[in-house]
């Protein structure tokens, strides 16, 4: 009788402790197993910033899918969208004001989540989904936030934090403020390493960008003149080099290292003319001048093949890694933002023009051969931030429509075509299996009540063993 009360025992406690893992699995967590690397995870596409994608855009005929635009005239506060980023199931991830949206494919709201103080850019993803956001609450704040919009942690710096994070393929993220201090820290909130590199008496934005030799790249942007500076560190945060004058723009990261980004020799009168070109090392690799004026933040590359650039009077410029001219292409209006790559070189260009405060824009998508499949036309707007390739070949774009209102309107595009919307992808999709693991308060009650009575049961019964073998 004794032995089949044991083995009962027995029995109920591998019972409860099989149970126990389905139960810890049913609430969320902060990777998942079968994750696809993210499509679009920081600004500029990548930490290279070289504005590249690995996604087509074959199948995009450019009809409009879906806009989210703000009702800033019944709010009491209108701010504008700061950025994005797009997860591997094309969950697209963005900031406005004190708060983060997520959106699924369709253009539904997935879930918000409020946050102390205003962005200060779009998020940044690390490759399981998880982001990284910059707040200016408490002079600065860094969030980290899972793929379903649950606050990991937080924390404040006495620093005031401004610019883009950069996250390196362990989940560190990198970041710097107003001051020069540069900070790592990692997917708990420890702090790896802080450096020192330059003190300001202006107000700066910080964008790290991560080389492939291993070092990082940072660019410190001049709110006043937009011009900047750039730093190299190590992985540990050890200075390796530095360059004082004056660049405008962010630099582009070749493969080998090789970091090239626009000057001019006098900003305050007009824009950059010029691209250095740098070793890892820092040495000057080449320098080379030019006959128009670079618009200087769309700078891109392609797989290593070339670059291209725009122009303040609407033309597209492509240079060899050596920055010798291939070819031109004359569109329309100014070239200001990123120019965007897709996997099959497809260029997707916003060409902005202005007159009498009324702003205009074209979306181009052009082929590798610079025929023009399609243009897309805003009446009202203009497109400074880089555009976005979803995992499906969606492209992304804000607009702004300041102009000729008293409202900082801006709003969310997404064109494409019909067959780029389907059914909701999983979400949270830790054991791989096609379903969701997201939190769920009915399977916890049930697992946590199940739990209370095989161990209630468990304690009865050796309760009554104890007082049997006592008479």
């Amino acid at each position: 009788m004794m032995r089949r009360l044991g083995i009962l025992i027995i029995g109920l406690l591998v019972l409860l402790l099989l149970i126990q893992p389905a139960w810890s699995t049913s609430t969320n967590k902060d990777t998942r197993a079968t994750y696809t690397e993210s499509a679009w995870p920081c600004y500029k596409g990548n930490y290279r910033r070289t504005c590249e994608s690995d996604i087509s855009v074959e199948m995009n005929t450019g009809d409009l899918l879906w806009e989210f635009r703000p009702d800033y005239k019944n709010e009491e506060y209108y701010e504008s969208i700061h950025g994005f980023a797009i997860d591997g199931y094309g969950q697209l991830v963005m900031s406005r004001s004190e708060k983060f949206y997520a959106f699924n494919q369709s253009g539904d709201i997935v879930w918000e989540l409020n946050t102390p103080g205003k962005a200060t850019h779009g998020p940044a993803m690390d490759i399981y989904g998880n982001s990284y956001a910059l707040t200016s609450s408490d002079n600065g704040r860094v969030i980290y936030m899972n793929a379903v919009g649950m606050e990991r942690w937080s924390s404040s710096l006495s620093d005031m934090i401004c610019g883009v994070p950069a996250v390196t393929a362990d989940s560190k993220v990198i970041f710097g403020t107003t001051e020069g201090m540069i900070y790592c820290r990692n997917h708990v909130s420890s702090e790896v390493w802080s450096t020192q590199i330059e003190e300001f008496n202006e107000f700066h934005a910080c964008y790290p960008s991560l080389s492939p030799t291993g070092s990082i790249i940072i660019t410190y942007i001049s709110d006043t003149f937009s011009v900047g500076k750039i730093t190299s560190l190590s992985q540990d945060g050890e200075f390796e080099w530095h360059k004082s004058f004056a660049i405008e723009g962010l630099p582009v990261i070749s493969s080998d290292g090789t970091v090239i980004v626009p000057y001019s020799e006098n900003h305050l009168y007009s824009g950059p003319t010029m691209l250095f070109a740098f070793n890892p090392n820092g040495s000057v690799k080449w320098e080379r001048s030019y006959d128009f004026e670079i618009s200087p933040w769309s700078l891109s590359m392609y797989q290593d093949e070339y670059m291209v650039l725009g122009t303040e009077d609407g033309q597209i410029v492509a240079l060899d890694l050596d920055g010798r001219e291939l070819w031109r292409e004359v569109l329309w209006g100014e070239i200001q933002a990123p120019i965007t790559f897709s996997s099959e070189g497809s260029m997707i260009i916003a060409a902005n023009h202005e007159d009498f405060e009324i702003a205009e824009s074209k979306i181009y998508l052009l082929e590798k051969d610079r025929t023009v499949r399609w243009t897309y036309e805003i009446d009202d707007g203009r497109i400074d931030e880089p555009i976005a390739i979803g995992p499906n070949g969606a492209i992304y774009a804000i607009v702004e429509s300041e102009y000729g209102t008293q409202y900082d309107d801006n709003s969310l595009i997404v064109l494409g075509n019909e067959s780029m919307l389907p059914e909701d992808p999983v979400v949270n999709d830790n054991e791989g299996d096609g379903e969701s693991n997201d939190f769920d308060p009915l399977v916890l009650i049930i697992s946590v009540s199940f739990c209370t009575f095989v161990l209630i049961i468990t304690i009865i019964i050796a309760v009554v063993i104890i007082i049997g073998k006592r008479r």
